[in-house]
């Protein structure tokens, strides 16, 4: 889902741009003004613009664009949709920085609604991602969001857990101070639990 308006800054010619990436930069425009109602009837005109054009890559960054829109407005669900019909074209692309992007997006939607459950899906997936890259800050990180996860879904035990995972791996690389938090977040839940 890299964002087209880099392809086309980047050829330099004087070809005439295609009205729907005409349409979705004028949409970044508003959308940076914070112009809402003009950004998301200029991202609305490029997406059936690109759906005419066959340009998925278009589809999937006009639906992220609204998406985008519409979490600032607290409609989740048509974002999740409007996501996930983005996510399904990164994936059929093979395009795992925007996957990554759009899980964020959509595990944010689902925890505003509460949907606790299917945030937990997205975040456990990502924690996979993060450890396949051998990435540990990301990785700690998501221990980290997971831990809190947990926490609010009153499963303080995986919560623990992951605060301990995501200490330990920081205390490896040094961070005492950041792990010495994360243990004493762990410690808290184990007078909690068992006093």
């Amino acid at each position: 889902m890299k964002d087209m308006t880099e392809e086309v800054n980047n050829e330099k010619d004087d070809t005439p741009k295609d009205p729907a990436q005409e349409d979705y930069d004028t949409g970044k425009k508003f959308l940076d003004n914070e112009d809402l109602p003009q950004a998301a009837n200029a991202f609305h005109n490029a997406l059936i613009g690109f759906e005419q054009n066959n340009n998925e890559n278009g589809v999937a960054n006009a639906c992220d664009k609204l998406g985008d829109i519409c979490t600032t407005r607290e409609e989740y669900q048509k974002a999740l949709d409007l996501y996930l019909r983005a996510f399904d074209i990164c994936e059929r692309l093979d395009d795992p920085a925007s996957i990554l992007s759009l899980q964020k997006k959509m595990a944010q939607c689902h925890r505003s609604q509460q949907q606790l459950t299917e945030t937990l899906k997205i975040y456990l997936d990502m924690l996979d991602t993060f450890s396949e890259w051998k990435n540990p800050g990301l990785t700690v990180d998501m221990l980290t969001q997971l831990g809190d996860l947990y926490c609010e879904m009153d499963d303080k035990e995986k919560g623990k857990d992951a605060y301990l995972t995501a200490a330990s791996i920081h205390a490896n690389y040094g961070h005492k101070r950041i792990a010495k938090e994360l243990e004493d977040k762990a410690a808290a839940i184990e007078q909690e639990l068992y006093g």
